[in-house]
């Protein structure tokens, strides 16, 4: 999780406290989960949300337009959806795949 959310953020401490409200936020809303065979995808949805959220509030820094918009896209869709999918657009492949290692 730490090196999905460090992929996302960039900077070691803000991907730490990334993951922190991730399982706080998992702790806060497990009962709504109602398929236990989705949770690591609703795990990392989560995650991905927290750390979108940092980075919208983050300062702008000049980048690649394109990136900023497919985020803003991915942090709408369904947090249940499948990960591997929302952030095919957002992520680089290499980081997908040891993400997603069983």
């Amino acid at each position: 999780m730490y090196s999905y959310c460090r992929s996302m953020l960039r900077e070691p401490a803000g991907a730490a406290d990334a993951v922190q409200e991730t399982f706080l936020v998992a702790t806060a809303r497990l009962r709504q989960l109602r398929d236990r065979r989705t949770f690591r995808p609703w795990l990392y949805a989560l995650a991905r949300n927290e750390c979108l959220r940092r980075l919208r509030a983050a300062p702008a820094v000049s980048g690649p337009r394109d990136a900023t918009e497919s985020a803003t896209q991915a942090a709408e869709l369904d947090p249940a959806a499948e990960p591997r999918a929302l952030l095919a657009d957002i992520a680089p492949p290499a980081v997908l795949a040891s993400a997603f290692r069983s």
